[in-house]
């Protein structure tokens, strides 16, 4: 529905959100394995916010130079 409101084609709006989608599975499949081996919700959440702002900052600190 995003591509067709925005009157773009689904595989470029696809291929755009690419990076954002990549992102937030890394950081989610993190967070899923600590809670996984820990069985403590609130210590996978926290993990996966914590890698998720990492990766953030590591990536705007990259773009920025």
């Amino acid at each position: 529905l995003s591509s067709t409101g925005a009157q773009c084609s689904h595989i470029d709006h696809v291929i755009s959100q690419i990076p954002y989608v990549i992102l937030v599975a890394l950081a989610t499949f993190a967070g899923y394995l600590v809670l996984g081996f820990s069985q403590n919700n609130l210590l996978g959440f926290i993990t996966t916010a914590i890698i998720l702002v990492a990766l953030i900052l590591l990536l705007k600190k990259k773009e920025i130079k």
